[in-house]
């Protein structure tokens, strides 16, 4: 049974802080609840204006996200992608990491060879609007996404 506490027994003292549960400064709740969260948020692009957004992603390694985009591209895997000789290939490893691996962009910009975090951005920018255009390379994207997510 869950006892539900009056405002009362808080300024008296009765009780813990209610924040002793909040998580990455924005779900309030225990473990279980935040890993419903964390499912429901899958995929999703979290706003920059949640501080801890890092906490709710499902991180995949870049390594797991690498191997999937060269295996969809038929090319050598990372080093391929990481110099630079397959760009489409580059810039969708870019854009996965991004949103499935929770380093910062700086981190990403590090693994790809020492590009600008705000590169980092533009080229996720740009591969959104591309495949906003691009059927064939929105379904590419997808199901390389389908794997990355499983």
């Amino acid at each position: 049974m869950v006892h539900i506490h009056s405002i009362e027994e808080g300024i008296e003292g009765k009780i813990e802080t209610p924040l002793k549960n909040l998580y990455a400064q924005a779900i309030l709740g225990g473990e279980e609840f935040r890993k419903n969260i964390r499912k429901m948020l899958r995929g999703q692009k979290i706003s920059d204006e949640i501080v801890e957004k890092k906490r709710f992603l499902e991180k995949r390694t870049p390594e797991e996200i690498i191997k999937e985009v060269a295996k969809a591209f038929c090319i050598n895997g990372r080093e391929t992608l990481i110099k630079g000789k397959n760009k489409e290939g580059r810039k969708v490893a870019i854009y996965l990491i991004q949103r499935y691996s929770g380093l910062s962009n700086r981190e990403i910009g590090n693994i790809f060879g020492g590009i600008h975090y705000s590169s980092v951005s533009k080229i996720s920018e740009r591969l959104e609007r591309e495949m906003a255009r691009d059927k064939d390379l929105y379904r590419l994207v997808k199901g390389i996404e389908s794997n990355v997510k499983t």
